[in-house]
């Protein structure tokens, strides 16, 4: 598994070469990103009131 977002093709081959078998795309970084904003508000915000 690798943190990366291939930009190109290419860069996606070549992830695929070095061994990295789970690609994170720009989906799901939208995801991750939405989670962390729903736990803030919800678990961290709260307590900054």
């Amino acid at each position: 598994m690798g943190p990366v977002v291939p930009p190109t093709k290419e860069n996606l081959e070549n992830a695929i070469a070095d061994g990295y078998n789970m690609i994170i795309v720009g989906n799901d970084m939208w995801h991750f990103q939405n989670a962390l904003k729903a736990m803030m508000k919800e678990h961290v915000g709260p307590l900054q009131a």
